[in-house]
């Protein structure tokens, strides 16, 4: 499965390889976030001034940090040119992102509602749910969730699907390693098919073989019947297929039935229009996080503090080379 590998390159080049990876992006109603994948921060910040007044955007009690770091804190690379050692955070485009996180309150609530965030959506209280892919049937739940119409227009970015992948740790070769040969030996075991990850429930194996054994182990099914050979019938009359889980959200049971031909369309939709794999620096993150903290409690403007995290981004980039 080459786009995730794809996606973690650097410059052009593959440094690290993994065994399994996820599909990660964000769901909304249509009526509320539009029909297309992939949107601008300020096309979310108008979809969200639609709803009432108090809505959050990914979860309930959001505050300024939480919603920097959910929605900005794994995509910072946007305003990194590696290969050249520049940043652009000084741009309009990430001060925006200081200005729109300020907005949100500096503490959360002292008492929640207790409503949880699949409840809030589907109220209109909240404009999107986080999605984790990790297996075919799951996409079932979020068109369950928002009565069939689903859109996955994803975390807002600049030009982007809004659609990423994650990787659960991987593994990486260093350049001074005494036996290269014996080194890829092991780290290729990581490309090859292993049953483990095949298994209903790991995440999609990296290797194509053990991916499409999985999705074809996922679609599989036949129908339960009981001890006298009859079929059995599920809450809502239609007879029951072996896999069939169900899972209590919001309130009410969604059954998961084994994946369809359009579970796994959509999923592999998804899949090809992801563009970026969930990663952070985490010292651009510390230095992120310090100065924007510094804005959202009042003591630098968004302009100041987004200068000050290019300058001190742009020494550190300089000091890796």
């Amino acid at each position: 499965m080459e786009r995730p590998l794809e996606a973690a390159e650097v410059d052009g080049k593959l440094y690290q390889i993994f065994p399994r990876f996820a599909i990660e992006t964000a769901a909304g109603a249509p009526a509320a976030v539009g029909n297309k994948m992939g949107w601008s921060l300020e096309e979310l910040q108008a979809a969200l001034a639609k709803l009432p007044a108090g809505s959050s955007v990914l979860a309930p009690g959001e505050t300024r940090e939480s919603i920097f770091e959910a929605m900005f804190g794994d995509s910072l690379d946007q305003f990194v040119d590696w290969e050249a050692g520049k940043a652009r955070f000084d741009s309009p485009e990430f001060r925006a992102i200081l200005e729109f996180c300020a907005d949100f309150p500096a503490q959360a609530p002292a008492v929640e509602d207790g409503t949880d965030a699949y409840t809030r959506v589907a109220s209109g209280e909240q404009l999107l749910l986080p999605v984790y892919l990790s297996d075919l049937q799951s996409i079932q739940l979020y068109r369950a969730l928002f009565g069939g119409g689903v859109t996955f227009a994803g975390y807002p970015g600049e030009g982007g699907s809004g659609v990423r992948f994650s990787a659960d740790g991987g593994l990486a070769m260093s350049a001074s390693c005494a036996d290269k040969d014996a080194a890829w030996s092991f780290l290729r075991q990581t490309l090859l098919p292993d049953e483990e990850e095949i298994s209903i429930g790991a995440d999609f194996p990296v290797n194509r073989a053990a991916f499409e054994r999985k999705a074809e182990e996922s679609m599989a099914f036949s129908y339960l019947t009981d001890e006298t050979g009859n079929t059995i019938t599920g809450p809502d009359g239609e007879p029951m297929m072996e896999g069939t889980v169900y899972v209590f959200v919001g309130g009410q049971a969604i059954m998961l039935k084994p994946a369809s031909q359009e579970d796994y369309d959509q999923v592999m939709a998804l899949y090809e229009a992801a563009d970026s794999l969930v990663s952070r620096d985490e010292s651009i993150w510390a230095i992120a996080r310090e100065q924007a903290g510094a804005c959202f409690a009042g003591d630098r403007s968004a302009e100041d503090a987004a200068k000050a995290i290019q300058s001190r981004v742009e020494l550190y980039l300089n000091e890796q080379k």
